[in-house]
């Protein structure tokens, strides 16, 4: 068993935007309205043989928080609203991925990992 993991951070997106639009009342900062980026990665960490496991438990309010932002996608009897902090830790404090074998040709986060896709 290998011991070594392949960790690669891969750019998916980049939205370039005024700072206005990013930041909560920007005009009261008194500075220029000039352009924001914001780049969008993932995470590729491959060792074959294994299943990852990541403790996410720090970031679980963020996560709770994003899916609030879209209460009106989500209705008003979604279970985020009703969700305490300790259940939320508990249930979207961990996060498992596995690796499988693509079952026809190359897969998408193969394809993402080449050379030149890589960030």
């Amino acid at each position: 068993m290998s011991h070594t993991w392949t960790v690669r951070a891969v750019r998916y997106a980049t939205r370039v935007t005024p700072k206005s639009a990013v930041f909560y009342d920007y005009a009261t900062f008194g500075e220029p309205d000039v352009p924001y980026r914001t780049d969008y990665f993932f995470w590729l960490l491959d060792r074959p043989e294994e299943t990852i496991v990541v403790d996410v438990g720090d970031w679980v309010p963020r996560k709770v928080a994003a899916v609030l932002c879209h209460r009106t996608q989500m209705g008003a009897d979604n279970p985020f609203i009703r969700l305490d902090p300790a259940d939320a830790r508990r249930w979207l404090g961990t996060e498992q991925f596995r690796r499988l074998e693509p079952q026809t040709g190359c897969s998408l986060l193969e394809e993402l990992g080449q050379p030149g896709l890589v960030s």
